[in-house]
């Protein structure tokens, strides 16, 4: 993923290496395309593995579905009190 630094995810992108963050301007969209054009085959292959891995954990609709139903859980959990 080529991603600019305003995007509310990038830190996800970051962490698990799924892709290159930079300014969200001409010159950061330049060093992106450069960075990746720097690659070889097998470390753009292996960033996208990594960016489907990063989509999948953070990002998957039923992932994200399942985390909003953990916190919905803990919030109701914590309303209702010791029994």
């Amino acid at each position: 993923m080529l991603i600019s630094n305003k995007v509310n995810i990038w830190r996800e992108i970051d962490r698990e290496k799924a892709g290159f963050i930079e300014n969200d301007d001409s010159e950061g969209t330049l060093a992106l395309l450069r960075r990746w054009n720097a690659l070889s085959e097998c470390e753009q292959m292996a960033m996208r593995k990594n960016a489907r891995h990063c989509f999948l954990g953070h990002f998957d609709i039923m992932r994200a579905a399942e985390s909003l139903l953990e916190i919905y859980n803990e919030a109701l959990n914590k309303q209702a009190g010791p029994i």
